[in-house]
């Protein structure tokens, strides 16, 4: 009876390693879009989408080697934990760098939008302080 219940909560932690990863990937990708909106440069959206799913990659390889239970092999682990934070903290440092850059640019001087605006640039430079 315990052992069901142990492999019953070992599926659980996969599966809400799962969402997460989805949900980073998900929110990095409407950022992304945002760029691109706000930008116009496809090569620039194009490459970092690219990085979100090189970083989703890494966490879908660590829930992959997790799931098949060769996490006592904890150097690879080790590797692609550390591949995965790298990858997805570097891409949320260029996206915070690149809409606070985007959101200054639009400033038109107008004060209550000057106001909108430099509250969004706290948000994303408090955001990328957060997540990197």
């Amino acid at each position: 009876m315990s052992g069901s219940g142990s492999s019953s909560g070992a599926i659980d932690i996969r599966l809400t390693l799962g969402q997460v990863i989805l949900g980073a990937i998900l929110g990095s990708v409407f950022f992304i879009e945002k760029i691109w909106i706000l930008g116009g440069s496809r090569l620039l959206s194009l490459s970092l989408t690219l990085l979100a799913f090189a970083g989703w990659g890494g966490g879908l390889s660590i829930g992959i080697v997790t799931f098949l239970q060769y996490a006592q092999d904890l150097p690879l682990v080790t590797d692609l934990i550390i591949y995965q934070k790298t990858i997805t903290t570097f891409l949320e440092l260029l996206i915070v760098a690149f809409m606070v850059h985007l959101l200054w640019k639009h400033r038109s001087g107008v004060p209550c939008s000057d106001s909108m605006l430099n509250r969004l640039v706290l948000f994303m430079l408090s955001r990328g302080i957060a997540i990197g």
